[in-house]
């Protein structure tokens, strides 16, 4: 029978202190729970409701106390490593635990004692806490392949982490020194280390309000801090292991993927940037010619840059390459129903056919006119590189006016945003849960 610690820190909500003591209070009525409270920078009231609380429960909770607050866990990892429980979980000082899924926790755990961690989902409450009737699933699933998970990790944090639970063998040995970003940069590390289950079940429930503390920074400051402690990551050697040890094709595959699913949110600032340092990375661990070639390709659709393999030789991430896939270009073509022959034959490369790569369809002066597609004088074919070169000028301006290259918000449309959030704000909890639910299918 494993027990199951919940790691409390805390640095003193008293408007949701009693719910929460409560709510812990009935968790420790099953034998297999165990709490740990650290307080971080509380006032001494709030300290006092604490350990009066924790004398109450002799044996089951242990309070660690530090008088300044700091944010983020780094500097209380010592103390979490040592924890002596199979497993961890982390519920933030605004939740209330979900009463009824601590009934069954050993048949929970028996079911899941071989995964590295467990994540749960988080019914949303209001700061009332009243129900939203909203639950929120991870968005990891282990129905999606391995290479593609690990490349959409890299876009959104896999798993809710107060509904994260962890075995404490398997939590990392040191953590960088984060505020925002440490749950997404553990979810990696859990990913590539090791198996995670999903469970549909609620740990927690989830208290949305808008002094959480990431209501405090702006997207711009979050994500900042994810190209930098992701991109250490990046270059660490769980990420190393993982890369060195799929097949080259799965390499290509996790590359293309990135493309799909665009890092930190496909943020226009921050998302090119750390496709740069994951394509960099992969360039010195794999030396395959179709995993550099498509490394490059993708660090190029990245910056918005459509390319073909002559073009490597000047912007190749680790200089000109000894071998190319002759003809190739990091997007797909699709020639016009009355594209001649002659440009048929001029501009026929080798097909990737993946559907991460956009498609661009190539009419000629034959072809009758098209919003939908470029065109390339056929008539005019006696410089070669001239010819590829108006393909690919053609294909970038095409891509940006579909908007399949990603752009910064301009400041109408941030307007905009600003002012759809000051309607939904005003809209009833029941109209807004409707929309999301439509939303979510």
């Amino acid at each position: 029978m494993s027990d199951l610690t919940l790691c409390l820190i805390t640095k003193g909500r008293s408007e949701y202190l009693d719910p929460l003591l409560r709510s812990l209070s009935v968790a420790l009525n099953h034998d297999q729970l165990k709490v740990l409270v650290i307080l971080n920078g509380v006032t001494p009231d709030i300290a006092t409701r604490f350990r009066v609380w924790a004398e109450g429960m002799p044996g089951k909770v242990k309070v660690e106390s530090f008088t300044d607050n700091k944010a983020g866990l780094s500097r209380f990892w010592p103390i979490i490593s040592a924890i002596t429980s199979k497993w961890v979980a982390f519920p933030s000082d605004d939740d209330i635990l979900n009463e009824k899924f601590f009934e069954n926790w050993v048949g929970f755990e028996t079911a899941h004692s071989h995964f590295g961690a467990i994540a749960t989902e988080l019914a949303l409450i209001d700061s009332s806490g009243s129900s939203l009737g909203i639950t929120r699933k991870p968005s990891y699933s282990p129905e999606i392949e391995e290479v593609e998970f690990i490349a959409r990790a890299f876009r959104e944090c896999p798993f809710l982490w107060p509904g994260l639970i962890i075995q404490v063998s398997k939590l990392p040995k040191q953590i960088p020194n984060s505020r925002y970003v440490l749950d997404w940069w553990i979810g990696i590390y859990l990913l590539c280390s090791g198996e995670v289950a999903v469970a549909d079940s609620v740990l927690v429930n989830y208290r949305v309000h808008d002094t959480q503390e990431s209501a405090v920074a702006s997207l711009a400051r979050k994500n900042l801090e994810a190209s930098v402690h992701l991109g250490n990551f990046i270059n660490d050697d769980i990420f190393a292991k993982w890369v060195i040890n799929i097949n080259a094709q799965e390499v290509v595959d996790f590359l293309l993927y990135l493309l799909k699913h665009p890092p930190l949110y496909g943020d226009p600032t921050f998302s090119s940037e750390l496709i740069s340092v994951i394509a960099r990375r992969v360039s010195v661990l794999r030396n395959e010619i179709e995993v550099q070639v498509c490394l490059n390709f993708v660090n190029a659709l990245a910056h918005n840059v459509p390319i073909d393999e002559k073009q490597l030789d000047f912007i190749s991430l680790i200089g000109p390459l000894k071998e190319r896939i002759e003809k190739s270009l990091n997007f797909n073509i699709k020639f016009s129903q009355t594209s001649c022959a002659t440009i048929k034959s001029a501009l026929t490369f080798h097909s990737v056919n993946n559907d991460s790569l956009p498609k661009v369809i190539v009419g000629c002066k034959h072809s009758a006119h098209n919003s939908r597609q470029i065109s390339i004088d056929c008539e005019n074919l006696s410089d070669t590189s001239a010819l590829i070169d108006s393909l690919l000028l053609q294909t970038g301006e095409y891509l940006e006016k579909i908007e399949y290259f990603t752009t910064s918000v301009s400041p109408f449309e941030y307007k905009l945003i600003r002012r759809a959030r000051l309607v939904k704000s005003r809209i009833p909890k029941s109209v807004n849960w409707l929309v999301y639910r439509l939303l979510a299918r």
